[in-house]
């Protein structure tokens, strides 16, 4: 009897139920997080302080990393992310002439190299990242070699 209180106590300190395929802790000054990759439920806790969401997440994310607008109001939009082959950059609002200014975009990896840079000349860009190994990339727009937007990429294989 007393093994089966004991090894029923023990099941009940592990804070975890899903397998995942990945996971860990972290922690910081506002206090400390435990996650898991690839767990297949879903939960959102809400609270008077915030909310939380646990298990499979929307694949559907659109992150906007900085946003300098010196000079320009400019409405910009990236998906679908993540991806696997290809991105399409959409500039709302903007109508490209001479008036308008040079816009542009670079692609960078996660240690912050340039993998590629073109000229933006439609309000509609399709960025090819076929090629491209599964990883985290960053595209940052510019107007008149000033950066205005970066977005955060997540490509998957």
């Amino acid at each position: 009897m007393f093994l089966f209180f004991l090894g029923s106590g023990l099941l009940s300190l592990l804070s975890q139920t899903a397998v995942g395929s990945a996971g860990g802790d972290t922690s910081g000054p506002g206090g400390t997080v435990g996650y898991s990759i690839g767990q297949v439920a879903y939960s959102k806790f809400v609270g008077t302080s915030g909310s939380i969401q646990q298990g499979v997440q929307q694949p559907y994310d659109i992150i906007m990393v900085s946003n300098n607008e010196p000079e320009i109001t400019l409405k910009a939009t990236i998906f679908p992310n993540p991806t696997v082959s290809s991105v399409q950059l959409t500039l709302d609002d903007i109508v490209f002439s001479s008036d308008t200014g040079l816009f542009a975009y670079g692609l960078y990896d996660a240690q912050g190299r340039l993998l590629q840079q073109h000229q933006i000349s439609a309000s509609s860009t399709i960025i090819n990242l076929e090629k491209r190994l599964g990883s985290v990339y960053f595209l940052r727009v510019s107007h008149n070699d000033r950066e205005v937007k970066t977005f955060k990429i997540f490509k998957t294989n």
